[in-house]
């Protein structure tokens, strides 16, 4: 049962990171999608791959993504959406 809310919430999280126009919530949205999917691989017995998933999925693609957003700028888009969702 608790696995299906975490897959059900990583989904919506994914979801929510692909529809959200500004890219610093769309980078929030993708680590608590790796945070969910972390934690379910932690309750399928896959410690060492959460552990991994964790540190890297919510930790250094997140860091790594606000650092180019803040160096880049978020009107580089010109505020157009990137997916006809």
């Amino acid at each position: 049962m608790v696995t299906a809310f975490l897959a059900a919430g990583a989904v919506l999280c994914a979801l929510m990171a692909m529809r959200t126009a500004r890219l610093l919530l769309s980078a929030l949205w993708l680590a608590c999608c790796s945070a969910l999917v972390s934690t379910l691989l932690f309750q399928l017995n896959a410690p060492e791959v959460a552990v991994i998933e964790l540190s890297v999925g919510a930790g250094l693609v997140t860091v790594l993504f606000v650092f180019a957003v803040g160096i880049a700028g978020e009107s580089t888009l010109g505020g157009r959406r990137t997916l006809p969702v």
